[in-house]
């Protein structure tokens, strides 16, 4: 599925014949992964271990449906705790950019505001 809200394309999985039966099923969370994950060093091995926690039962299209939801929601988890709330950071760093930027040409000023433009970037 194309959509115009963003560059990632979206699935839509019907299981089931139409009408009785028929089921779509969606995410009740939007999930993004994140690039910076891959360089962590216990990014693999947390993906191997939440994809083996998230099984029980025989292996079908449900299971790993399930699978995938259980496995995204362990990765937000794992990353909240790694990470920490990277977008937070980022704000807090290109505000306090943006303060330095108005406030003085000082050297002071110029060698901090310096030191979060390479944190921000």
């Amino acid at each position: 599925m194309v959509t115009s809200s963003s560059d990632h394309y979206a699935i839509k999985i019907v299981l089931g014949e139409h009408g009785q039966g028929s089921r779509s099923i969606h995410a009740v969370e939007q999930f993004r992964y994140e690039d910076a994950w891959s360089r962590a060093p216990d990014y693999k091995d947390a993906v191997e271990q939440f994809w083996k926690e998230g099984y029980n039962g025989p292996i079908n299209l449900q299971s790993t449906w399930n699978n995938l939801q259980s496995l995204a929601s362990s990765l937000k988890q794992w990353s909240r705790d790694s990470f920490g709330s990277v977008r937070k950071e980022i704000k807090k760093l290109q505000s306090r950019l943006s303060r330095l930027s108005l406030s003085s040409t000082t050297t002071d000023f110029s060698q901090e505001r310096k030191k979060y433009r390479t944190k921000a970037l």
